[in-house]
């Protein structure tokens, strides 16, 4: 995976690769890396569904951690293609991500544990709200 930077959208300078995929792995698209205490999460749409991994800087994940995404029988991490996600602070830091499947865009909330994600499906328009306030 390459990393270009640039300041205005126009002059762009590649910085080399920042990731290189083991032989046989998969392809990567809808790339995103955030910070969260001090360490950088690199999130990607993977073959299949969602991946994510722990560096400690944002430029290499070379020496990368993969950490586990977990789902439940609604909301399954090999079914989410195109992510997107979305730190909101507030009185307190909430990740969401959103997603797609099966042609229709969904939006659930991430709970960070010590050494995974564990994600929750908004169903309900009042869970909706609450974001959007």
């Amino acid at each position: 995976m390459g990393l270009a930077v640039c300041e205005d959208l126009k002059s762009w300078k590649d910085l080399g690769p920042c990731m290189k995929r083991d032989a046989g792995s998969w392809l990567l698209e809808s790339i995103l890396v955030c910070e969260k205490d001090s360490k950088y999460y690199l999130f990607a749409s993977a073959t299949p569904g969602i991946t994510c991994f722990e560096s400690d800087n944002p430029f290499d994940f070379h020496h990368k951690r993969q950490i586990e995404i977990i789902g439940n029988k609604d909301l399954k991490p090999e079914d989410i293609t195109a992510p997107e996600v979305v730190v909101r602070k507030n009185d307190e830091e909430e990740w969401l991500i959103t997603y797609c499947n099966g042609g229709r865009v969904f939006l659930a909330i991430f709970a960070w544990e010590e050494r995974a994600i564990r994600l929750r499906w908004v169903k309900r328009k009042e869970q909706l709200i609450m974001f959007l306030s």
